[in-house]
Order: C-alpha cells, then structure tokens, then sequence
C-alpha cells in the first residue's frame, strides 16, 4: 500500500509507516511516534499540549537531538554526495549538522500536509536506495528512517523543535547509562541489538528491571499477546494453593501494594496464590475488585491482646510475633511462607513452595536462607553459658558453630508446627530472652528479635531446617551495599535496616529502589491502594 515498502519486508513497512501517518491519520493534528522498544515514564498528553506553538509552530518534526552526535562520523554519507540529492541546502552545512533518534519522535501533521513533506521523504529515501545509502553498520533495520527525517529536518531553521533530553534515553539495548539519568528520564528506549524481553541481554544492556514490572502489569491488566495467550491456558489446570502471609501496622503499610503486585506478577499461577494479610492498628486495606486483580487476597485484623507474647506491647511487637501463631490462624494450611512488608518477589513463590518439604526435608519445621559465616554468637549479645539454661536441649558447644538466617522471608511446615507444638516452645524462648533482658540486641530495627528464638530453635538441628537458594532473600538493601548483579538475578529484594524504599531519602549505601519503585507504580495504576488511617 506505501511506495516506498513495496516489494520490501514487514520490517521495511514497520519502519516507514511514520511517514505516511498525514494520510492514515487525516484528522489528527500532531502525533508522537513510538518504537515498540519504548517505555514511556513521563506525561505523554502534557508533552503533545506543549509542541508546535509559538517560535515553533510551522516545525514539522519534534525529537531529542544527540548533542556532538555528527550525521558524517554516524553514517556512511559524504558532503558530494549529499549535494547531488535536491536537498536544497549548502553543502558546507553537512559537516554541522547533528543527527536524532527517529524512535521517538512527534510529527506536526498539519505541516506535514501543507507542505507535502510525506512525498519529499519518499524521494529521499529512494534517492538514499539507489545509491546504496539506505542503511549503515550498527543499524537493526534494513534501511533507515531516521536519515531522511535528518536530512529534511535537522539543522533546518523553523523545521525542527527540540524536546528535553528525558524524552528519549536510548541505546539501552548495546551501552551503559548512568543510573541516574535512566530514573530521571520521561521515556526509555531500547535501541540497539538486546531488546528488554530478550532472555539473553547484550552484556552492556540495561534498564531490563525498569521494563519487567510495565510488561507483567500489561499482561495482568488483560493486554494479551501469544506468550500471555498461552501462560492463561496453562493456568487454568488445577494447582494446589500456595499460601503467603505477612502483617503490617501503619508503618509498612506503604509497602504493600508493591509487595502484593510483586507477588501475583512473578509467578506462572496466580490464581492459585492465596494471601492473608494481618493488620495491626488504626488502620485497613481492601483489595481492588477488578479485572486487574484475582481474587486471592484475605485480609483480617489482629489484636496484641490476643496472642501471649504482645500482650501490654506494641503493634510492633504483633506484626514481628504473630509469624509464630500461623499454625492456628491457618489451620487449614500445611506450609505458608512469610514475608515482612518491605520485600518485593521477583522469583516464582508457587514453585518455591511445590518444592520444599519434600522428601529429606519432609519433617523439617522452617525453611530459610542461610548466612554463610554469620555466626549466632558474634551477630547477637548471647553467650554459650547464658543459653546453655534456656531449656534447649542442645549440646552447649554447637552454638560456636551456628550461623543464623534472615525471617523476614522464610516458610513455615505448619504440620510440623502442630504436631512438635512449636508454637508454644517459641513463646517460651521469647519469654527467656526477654526474662533475661536479651530479646534485643544492636542493629535490630524491630522492638524484639523474632529471628533470634527460630535461629535457636531451627538453625543447625538436623531435620528442622530446610536452607534456601540465596537467591531467596537478597537482604539488608536498606543499609548496605549489594552487587548489581546480585540484586538483578535475586528471587526476592529484602530492604531490610533502616532505610525503606518508600522513603524520600534513602540511607546513602541502600540499594535497589529502582527495582521496587515500578512495582508500586504498577500497583497504583491497577487500584491497589495502601491503608488509611481508620479512626
């Protein structure tokens, strides 16, 4: 249908098709042309309002020029060879003139008529075509549509409107950019060879955890293609429920929408994920009823009087302890993993779950992940003779040797709780350390330890613990220093410490923020909501 695609392929058409959008779009005024390797992140509607007006009002083409990015040093064209294609334009101009990426771009449509600048392109690119000089090395089209814009348009005084550079922050697919420049920017673009839904990147490619959360939230929303087309036939198969829980009060309240959205976005069955939700305080949530959302959170309130070891506490003190009362608050549930507010899941819980407590670890209470070389005794103010009269049945000397693990992401086997009445051997311990004035100790964020009774109780005894690929709990991101590639190839992101992701100002060694902040964006934008205070 289009002179210039006939007899050429899909991708020469795809690739064209922006040059003849005056005719297929006869009433549209102006319109921003997308790459389908874009994510937009800024306001497009506020952009279109601002273009073409004023100074600007007769420039047929808006983009993002690359400063110091020549058209000469970019391609393969030469000054005589430009002179000779009816360009109009000094020849001496050539060596000036800067290039843009025509992936994103916004096209002036009322001019594009009046001066029949679809027509003009065409000779262009067939001018370009007879010479050999429709496309150049490193290019991932067969020919280019961003020369013929650059040579009618770039340089041109009264032609061209320059956008801010936030609107087009490209070549993620082939190089690095700062961190900095990728969060601030108003649309993403992946130009270059590795596209963000590659399983294999280019090594030096980037943003792919910035893509991810805008993709599942698409395909949860209902935006189908073959790949979500096939994902919801295989769901609809029968699957045993995998159940998660987690408590909150009005401080990790901010957390939760992202920590749900993660949830159901990162795993291959979501409708066969249940979540219960325990709140503590003055405060509620609801889950969304809508097309977005399944059906799979459960929400219930608690109360610190109800369980022994938060009675006269805090809500802090319920939402750390009440991870130990599953077994009778579920008591239909044969395992649920816990997860503390400030944790996003990028792995898939559903098969985590499947696997664990099976076969040699059938029998084993608590699955968790290690810390290698974090030892009991040096990480806390407990010493060999003070737990050697704590009723642990344990030979006094395996405490030098015990390493401890992270709970604010572990799995309980709630039938091993029932029958071994774990429950009330943890409140027991609870109420030794704290008998002792040692339910706390340096560096813990929370009132009391809730960590430190399961590490006594679970860690190192041979058929109780059930260790975790590490992958499972990339913790301590809200105080510490993790390795890009760590937090990128994790299973589940823990900003564990002080800092938060929902904070304004982050501690200045946390990490990964960028990873958690799509996900609450996305969670937003299909109704999740976090709670409000209820008075």
């Amino acid at each position: 249908d289009f002179k210039i695609s006939k007899e050429r392929t899909t991708a020469h058409l795809t690739n064209f098709i922006r040059f003849y959008m005056p005719e297929l779009l006869p009433d549209v005024d102006k319109v921003m042309w997308l790459d389908a390797d874009v994510i937009v992140t800024g306001d497009i509607h506020a952009l279109l309002e601002s273009l073409f007006n004023g100074h600007y009002q007769k420039a047929a083409l808006a983009a993002v020029p690359r400063k110091g990015k020549m058209l000469l040093s970019s391609t393969r064209l030469k000054i005589e060879q430009l002179s000779t294609m009816g360009l109009n334009r000094d020849p001496q101009e050539w060596a000036k003139t800067t290039v843009f990426n025509a992936g994103i771009c916004v096209l002036n449509l009322q001019v594009w008529r009046r001066e029949g600048y679809t027509a003009e392109v065409e000779r262009v690119v067939l001018e370009l075509r007879a010479r050999g000089l429709g496309s150049y090395q490193g290019m991932n089209t067969p020919e280019s549509s961003q020369t013929p814009l650059v040579l009618l348009f770039s340089g041109v005084k009264g032609r061209f409107q320059p956008l801010d550079s936030c609107w087009n922050m490209d070549g993620l697919g082939w190089k690095k950019r700062k961190r900095t420049e990728i969060e601030t920017s108003c649309a993403l673009h992946w130009s270059g060879p590795a596209k963000p839904w590659f399983k294999v990147m280019h090594p030096k490619s980037m943003g792919n955890g910035l893509w991810t959360p805008y993709d599942e939230a698409a395909q949860r929303a209902g935006l189908g293609t073959i790949r979500s087309t096939e994902k919801h036939t295989r769901n609809k198969k029968s699957c045993t429920t995998a159940h998660i829980a987690l408590a909150l009060d009005e401080k990790g309240m901010a957390g939760l929408p992202a920590l749900l959205y993660s949830i159901y976005n990162n795993t291959a069955k979501p409708e066969c994920v249940q979540t219960h939700v325990f709140l503590a305080g003055d405060i509620f949530f609801e889950p969304p009823k809508n097309s977005h959302w399944p059906d799979r959170v459960v929400v219930r309130k608690v109360h610190a009087e109800d369980f022994k070891i938060s009675k006269e506490r805090t809500t802090a003190h319920l939402t750390n302890f009440i991870r130990f009362y599953m077994p009778e608050l579920l008591p239909d549930v044969d395992k649920v993993m816990w997860l503390d507010a400030d944790v996003i899941v990028t792995g898939d819980i559903h098969a985590l779950l499947e696997s664990l407590f099976n076969g040699h670890y059938q029998k084993a209470a608590l699955a968790a992940v290690p810390r290698k070389g974090k030892m009991l005794l040096s990480s806390t103010r407990l010493k060999i003779e003070q737990l050697s009269t704590m009723g642990l049945n344990r030979d006094p000397q395996e405490w030098a040797k015990t390493t401890v693990f992270n709970a604010g992401i572990c799995v309980l086997n709630l039938q091993v709780w029932r029958r071994e009445g774990y429950t009330a051997e943890v409140e027991r311990v609870v109420l030794e350390l704290r008998a002792r004035g040692l339910g706390s100790y340096q560096g813990m964020n929370t009132p009391e330890s809730s960590q430190t009774p399961l590490v006594l109780l679970f860690s190192g005894v041979k058929g109780r613990f059930q260790p975790l690929d590490s992958c499972w709990n990339m913790d301590g991101l809200g105080w510490k220093k993790r390795k890009r590639t760590e937090i990128e190839t994790s299973c589940a992101l823990h900003w564990s410490g002080p800092a938060k992701p929902w904070h304004a100002v982050m501690h200045k060694a946390s990490m990964g923020k960028d990873m958690w902040t799509p996900y609450d964006e996305a969670a937003q934008l299909t109704g999740l909501s976090g709670g409000r205070l209820s008075k």
